[in-house]
């Protein structure tokens, strides 16, 4: 690695650069620190600047906006417990009162220190500029040292190797496959022109990234054990030269061996960031998944609708509970992906629209889809249950003698159907 340090480049990607503006002031210092330190050996994809350039200030927003987002969970949260308290205000062994008054006094201090945080936070970043200045010294730091963008030929070229690539689950960038298109391509054209620059100046690198997907490390039982082969492969290919791949809080850690005064707290800090992101990758990883494997199976039983795109889920094995699981689950991810889609809406009222919203609407719009087709399949499969535990005597279900129960129709909701099958009978 010192060899590497020494003589390498160092070429980072998007969400490192990003994360600056996520930073506390002594880890964005110390990080700024070591890119100065290295300031002859910076080169930068065209792509990563792009991409920098295009979400800076939604990355910016995004901290500003933590706090009512924050609070607002706190209200819901205490609406709940509010509700709960009142539900058991005449429970035996329990007093209510002094409880309540706790919990609200505990809730009032939360939010009070919230919003000291807040105005912390807008004397610091907004009313001294700091984003401004932090942009300000990446842009001196890159300044001549971005490479040139692909022709429109070029991008054209790496999109069509990319469907291939993708298809055959080639690295980087097809677990973006589901993102829409020039989008989902981002990874690879970067790549794509970082090899084009090496291959003419045949230098070794370090290649900097907080994205913890597998289309971008070699990973055995949750670990990460480097850079892909196939990368490294290609890397040499082009260059014949080494590549090494880190995290930003593995680069930082390593750097305090090579640059002085470089706090351990930083480095905790960056762990701590990274973590997070593996935690936010990998609960993404599994919607996608979820859906991935319910295409396969809702493909399957409908051939006749080959073309319509993404899926739904199968309940697995085809009884009550797991299917009421399922819809559950579904239940939650439509919650999700509502409240997703609202802020996003938001943040176009506030900003004004943009290519990268724009896009970002196009693949929830995409998932909602997808999440209301497994919605009513789960919803078919559950019915389906039902009337094989009662035709075979598991369960008995009783209907109203007056008026004759009418048959469900496809606009009936699951949760009212099942609840008007299960009502007791009228008492005479």
């Amino acid at each position: 690695m010192a060899e590497l340090w020494a003589d390498g480049l160092l070429i980072l990607d998007t969400n490192a650069l990003l994360n600056l503006f996520r930073y506390s002031q002594r880890a964005r210092e110390d990080f700024l620190k070591v890119l100065t330190a290295k300031a002859g050996d910076l080169w930068l994809p065209h792509q990563v600047g792009m991409e920098f350039h295009r979400r800076r200030i939604e990355i910016i927003n995004e901290q500003g906006s933590a706090f009512g987002e924050i609070e607002k969970a706190l209200d819901k949260a205490r609406g709940q417990v509010d509700n709960a308290f009142n539900t058991y205000k005449r429970h035996p062994s329990l007093d209510i009162s002094p409880l309540q008054a706790e919990f609200e006094t505990a809730v009032k201090a939360v939010i009070g220190k919230l919003h000291t945080a807040r105005e912390e936070h807008r004397a610091s970043m907004v009313a001294r500029n700091t984003n401004e200045k932090i942009f300000a010294q990446i842009t001196d730091l890159y300044d001549g040292r971005v490479g040139p963008a692909f022709t429109d030929d070029e991008l054209a070229t790496v999109h069509k190797e990319g469907e291939a690539r993708y298809e055959k689950q080639i690295p980087p960038g097809y677990k973006d496959a589901n993102k829409g298109e020039p989008g989902k391509y981002g990874d690879l054209v970067l790549w794509k022109q970082a090899l084009s620059h090496v291959g003419k100046v045949k230098r070794s690198a370090i290649f900097v990234t907080n994205d913890q997907k597998e289309d971008w490390w070699y990973i055995v039982d949750s670990e990460r054990h480097g850079g892909r082969p196939e990368l490294i492969e290609e890397y040499y290919a082009a260059s014949g030269q080494r590549v090494h791949f880190m995290t930003t809080d593995r680069f930082l850690d390593f750097a305090t061996t090579q640059v002085t005064d470089i706090s351990t707290e930083s480095v905790t800090e960056l762990e701590s960031i990274a973590r997070e992101s593996a935690k936010s990758e990998k609960a993404r990883e599994a919607r996608d998944a979820t859906l991935t494997a319910a295409e396969w199976v809702w493909r399957a039983r409908h051939p006749q609708l080959e073309s319509v795109s993404a899926g739904t889920v199968s309940p697995g094995n085809e009884t009550i509970a797991q299917a009421t699981s399922v819809l559950a689950k579904v239940s939650q991810m439509i919650s999700a992906l509502n409240e997703e889609i609202k802020q996003v809406h938001s943040r176009i009222m506030h900003e004004g629209p943009s290519p990268e919203l724009e896009e970002l609407v196009a693949q929830l719009d995409n998932q909602m889809a997808a999440a209301r087709r497994l919605e009513r399949y789960a919803d078919r499969e559950l019915d389906r249950a039902i009337e094989e535990a009662r035709a075979d005597g598991s369960i008995r279900l009783q209907r109203r003698s007056a008026p004759p129960a009418t048959e469900r129709t496809t606009q009936e909701s699951f949760l009212d159907y099942l609840h008007r099958q299960a009502e007791p009978p009228s008492e005479a």
